[in-house]
């Protein structure tokens, strides 16, 4: 059944998931992951209605965070926002894959984090040092988003907070395969950061998370556990270039 193929292809144990409202679609594929590029076959991905989440309502109300991405369609991004926004769960939006500019509805979210070609295509700018990373996190915050944390790659991650802007460094780490490593930095993000208010501790774990995740091959079966991200914060080498 599905969840025993969820098993075998993640590697993960599977009772740690809740798996009641995985729905399945065998005549539909997924994304698909090459090297430091994603590969958009939307598939099953853009059979996600609004009627779906709507339908898991109780679960998203009831959830303590909600983490969304654009790889459904944005329309049942909304309806999933309004929906948490309606429960007073925090929601986290990762704007993967870049649709450009992003529908009004979703300035709802508690906190946006782009990557630095996703940033750019919202705000229709370049990002090439520390300067323009701020720029381009006070005019998402101008747009009407409450929290921002642009990711850097290597160079780390920029959040705003309180009106001021913090560079939060990379770790020095041989890359292997990237196209995980903004997953990994948004989950471990939206866990860390739900119940608090500073960001800096969130994002510096979120940091090392994506580093981790860089430095393996696959996508899922890159993912660190938290000792591994606490290893790294205590043992790593931090990247001093925007500082």
């Amino acid at each position: 059944n599905v969840i025993s193929e969820l098993k075998e292809h993640i590697g993960y144990e599977i009772s740690k998931f809740d798996s009641k409202e995985i729905f399945f679609d065998e005549f539909k594929s997924k994304s698909i992951s090459i090297e430091n590029s994603i590969l958009v076959v939307p598939g099953a991905n853009a059979f996600v209605s609004e009627e779906d989440v709507w339908a898991s309502k109780e679960l998203i109300q009831n959830a303590d965070v909600l983490l969304v991405q654009l790889e459904i369609p944005v329309e049942t991004v909304v309806a999933a926002v309004k929906i948490a926004n309606q429960g007073g769960v925090r929601v986290v939006l990762d704007p993967a894959p870049s649709i450009g500019l992003l529908p009004e509805e979703l300035k709802q979210v508690d906190l946006i984090c782009p990557n630095v070609s996703e940033a750019e295509a919202i705000l229709n700018c370049e990002i090439f040092d520390r300067a323009s990373a701020e720029s381009a996190a006070t005019k998402l915050h101008e747009r009407g988003f409450a929290k921002t944390v642009i990711t850097l790659g290597e160079n780390g991650a920029l959040y705003t907070q309180e009106g001021s802007s913090v560079h939060a460094k990379g770790f020095e780490v041989a890359a292997v395969v990237t196209s995980a490593a903004g997953d990994a930095f948004a989950g471990t993000l939206a866990v860390q950061w739900y119940g608090q208010n500073d960001l800096g501790q969130e994002v510096a774990f979120a940091n090392a998370a994506g580093a981790l995740t860089a430095g393996r091959l696959g996508a899922q079966t890159a993912m660190p556990d938290a000792e591994e991200v606490q290893a790294i914060q205590t043992d790593g080498v931090l990247r001093d270039v925007w500082s």
